[in-house]
């Protein structure tokens, strides 16, 4: 009779190959590849996010910034109900929105690849419904000391 083997599942291993007091990068999950990070609390979908966050937090510190917030969301569409069933919202959620101490506000969106298809599209709708808005979305261009470029997309 066949017997099916089985692999004992490995416990979830953590990595600190970020080198900053606090960061922790666990296993690599995703479609892409990406590790999600931990850092006094908080978590960021991968180790450039929190880069950039760890960026970001040294111009706070520096008193350039003023206030960071993680995660805002954008009403792309409103739920409503199409024969007798309902559909969802669409929303699109970035990866920050950063007040600078001269007042300018930039909604910051970090990609490390080529933006997908329905990213493409969230941004041009989310830019199109909020035009008072600066949106910018960014990509690391070298590697300690990183240095951010941003896309033209």
């Amino acid at each position: 009779m066949y017997k099916k083997k089985y692999r004992k599942k490995k416990k979830s291993s953590t990595k600190d190959t970020l080198n900053i007091e606090g960061a922790v990068q666990l296993k690599a999950t995703g479609r892409y590849g990406n590790r999600k990070v931990l850092y006094k609390g908080l978590k960021f979908d991968s180790s450039m996010e929190f880069l950039f966050y760890y960026h970001l937090l040294s111009l706070q510190k520096n008193g350039e910034v003023i206030n960071i917030e993680l995660q805002p969301k954008f009403l792309l569409q409103e739920k409503f109900r199409y024969q007798g069933k309902g559909i969802r919202e669409i929303n699109y959620i970035s990866d920050f929105r950063v007040l600078y101490k001269n007042g300018n506000t930039i909604v910051w969106d970090v990609k490390g690849i080529k933006p997908p298809e329905v990213f493409l599209l969230k941004w041009k709708l989310v830019k199109y419904l909020n035009q008072d808005v600066d949106f910018k979305c960014v990509k690391s261009v070298g590697v300690k000391p990183y240095t951010w470029e941003v896309l033209k997309i």
